[in-house]
Order: structure tokens, then sequence, then C-alpha cells
């Protein structure tokens, strides 16, 4: 991210096969499919409309593996599934 934060469009591409598939894992668990991919999309639109606003010292480290997201990123809560 501090690469890309300072306009290293490559680094994007990192970020994203890093990440792609837990993000949209868990999202695919959480929610239903359609909700799901817009809520993957929207994600990396904002990561991407807020790089230039990036700060290392703010950012908030994994917990098991799976980013913690701050409060302006986060996600209606999932919908309930029924069997």
């Amino acid at each position: 991210m501090d690469a890309y934060a300072r306009g290293d469009a490559a680094a994007f591409q990192v970020l994203y096969d890093r990440w792609r598939d837990r993000l949209f894992g868990y999202l695919a668990r959480a929610f239903d499919p359609a909700t799901a991919e817009e809520l993957f999309q929207t994600l990396w639109m904002r990561i991407h409309g807020g790089r230039g606003g990036y700060d290392r010292a703010r950012a908030v480290a994994p917990v098991s593996g799976m980013p913690v997201l701050p409060p302006q990123l986060q996600f209606p809560a999932p919908l309930e599934r029924t069997a």
C-alpha cells in the first residue's frame, strides 16, 4: 500500500493479487452473490480513491490474516442465511 500511495501504479496489482481471494471469499460467504460483488468493487474503488490519504501510522494491522476495515470502509451487516 505504501508504494501505491506514493504513485506506483504497478503496486496496485500486487495489492489486488494479494488480497482479492481472501476479501472476495469473505464477502461471498457473508452476502448474496450480487451484494458480495458490489461490495468487492466498492472496496477497491475506495482503496483507489483513498490512496493519496493513506497514512502507514494509522493503518490497521490484519487480524487472523484478514484486514480490519476502518469505519469509512465498513459494510452493512451480513444477511441471515436460511437453510
